[in-house]
C-alpha cells in the first residue's frame, strides 16, 4: 500500500505509474551476477520495474465529466546493465580501470503521456528515460 491522505480522501497509489501521480509500481527488483578472472571482473545486472495502472482513479471513458483514457495500463520494463573492471598495481599504489554500459539493450520507457502541466511521455522518476549510456574511468589509490 502507498496511501496518500489529504484529510478528505485517502487514495492508495500503489501500482499507479502514470507520469503525474505519486505512485510506485507494485514490484521493483534488481539482480546481479559477477564473474572474476584474476584481476578482471565482469558484472551483469538486471533491473525490473513493474507496470501498473496509469492512474486507477480514472474512469476508462470519463474523468470528472471530461474525456478520459481508453487504456489505463502501463507496461513493465526490464533493463540490463553491464560493467567491467580491471585492477592494476603500480609501485606503491593501485589503480582500477572501469567501463559500464547502462540500459545495454536501449529499452525505451513505456508510454504514459501527460499534457496537463508539462508534456511528458512517461514517468521519469520510475523508468529509464535516458536510454543506453556509457561510463568509463580510472580510479587511483596511493
Amino acid at each position: 500500500t502507498l496511501i496518500t491522505d489529504d484529510g478528505v480522501n485517502a487514495i492508495d497509489r500503489a501500482g499507479d505509474v502514470g507520469p503525474f501521480v505519486d505512485g510506485m509500481p507494485h514490484w521493483r527488483w534488481n539482480a546481479s551476477v559477477a564473474y572474476s578472472l584474476g584481476s578482471t571482473t565482469m558484472q551483469v545486472q538486471g533491473r525490473y520495474v513493474g507496470g501498473g495502472a496509469y492512474d486507477h482513479t480514472f474512469n476508462p471513458r470519463f474523468n470528472n465529466g471530461e474525456l478520459g483514457i481508453d487504456d489505463n495500463t502501463v507496461s513493465s520494463r526490464f533493463y540490463v546493465d553491464l560493467s567491467l573492471q580491471h585492477d592494476m598495481m603500480f609501485g606503491a599504489g593501485e589503480a582500477q580501470a572501469f567501463f559500464s554500459v547502462n540500459n545495454l539493450l536501449d529499452r525505451d520507457p513505456p508510454l504514459a503521456p501527460d499534457t496537463v502541466f508539462v508534456p511528458l511521455a512517461t514517468n521519469k522518476q520510475i523508468y529509464d528515460v535516458i536510454g543506453r549510456y556509457f561510463i568509463a574511468g580510472l580510479r587511483f589509490n596511493y
